[in-house]
């Protein structure tokens, strides 16, 4: 019993020192590189220099791309130092859902399609709402077309115990790459991904006792599915178990 509790104390000691490297080395560099756009543009304009509303945009961009990197980083450091590592109960279909609306609401230009009838209720980490944001707010804004076409449902089997929400989009696609070393579980100085994005949604499935995987979609463009464990007190409103 004691070898076995030093081995599990090990194992989540590497995990959190993998998943802390990661945030280390993506703070040091997104927050170098952001930092150098806006000085640079920064003296451009204070130079007198040319095209002053595409500088004011670009410093404007890098910003707002700090500000995200921020929030990152808050529910990253709250999903990794909190003791608390239970789950809870969630409609996965109301609370994508929402975030379609809100997606869709500031991105007017994009046809985000949903499939989200009935209620599905899964366990998840208390941070699910932002992997679920993630990945549709991704799915629109890098989408390299006119009109982004992003398409989210909920794909359950009766006879699984897992329920499935998948976003799929009509964009360049994630680059293999870093599906591969998402799947390797860490980084290195000369391979490593961009942004802290698609760690965070893996970690807070991997909390939920669920995963995350991907498929090309056809004719071009990522699938992303969220796989979570089917809630154990059925898909009634009120939390008693269903009736068969």
């Amino acid at each position: 019993m004691y070898d076995y509790r030093q081995r599990q104390a090990q194992a989540e000691a590497n995990r959190l020192s993998r998943q802390l490297t990661v945030l280390n080395r993506v703070l040091r560099h997104d927050i170098r590189n952001d930092a150098n756009v806006i000085h640079g543009r920064a003296e451009v304009l204070a130079d007198g220099g040319i095209d002053i509303h595409e500088q004011a945009k670009t410093i404007q961009r890098q910003a707002a791309g700090l500000a995200q990197l921020g929030e990152y980083a808050r529910q990253v450091e709250k999903l990794l130092l909190e003791d608390d590592t239970s789950t809870e109960r969630v409609d996965i279909s109301k609370l994508a859902e929402s975030v379609c609306e809100r997606v869709q609401t500031d991105n007017p230009r994009a046809e985000i399609e949903r499939s989200l009838d009935g209620s599905q209720f899964v366990e998840a980490h208390p941070l699910v709402e932002s992997a679920v944001s993630n990945v549709v707010e991704n799915a629109v804004g890098h989408c390299d077309k006119p009109t982004p076409q992003v398409t989210v449902r909920v794909v359950e089997d009766p006879g699984d115990e897992y329920v499935e929400l998948s976003v799929a989009d009509n964009g360049p696609g994630i680059p293999e790459r870093e599906i591969a070393i998402l799947e390797r579980g860490y980084e290195t100085e000369l391979d490593h991904m961009s942004g802290l994005g698609l760690w965070l949604v893996n970690w807070i499935l991997t909390a939920s006792d669920g995963g995350v995987s991907f498929e090309e979609n056809d004719p071009q463009g990522s699938i992303v599915f969220l796989r979570f464990k089917r809630s154990s007190s059925g898909n009634s409103p009120d939390g008693e178990p269903s009736l068969s």
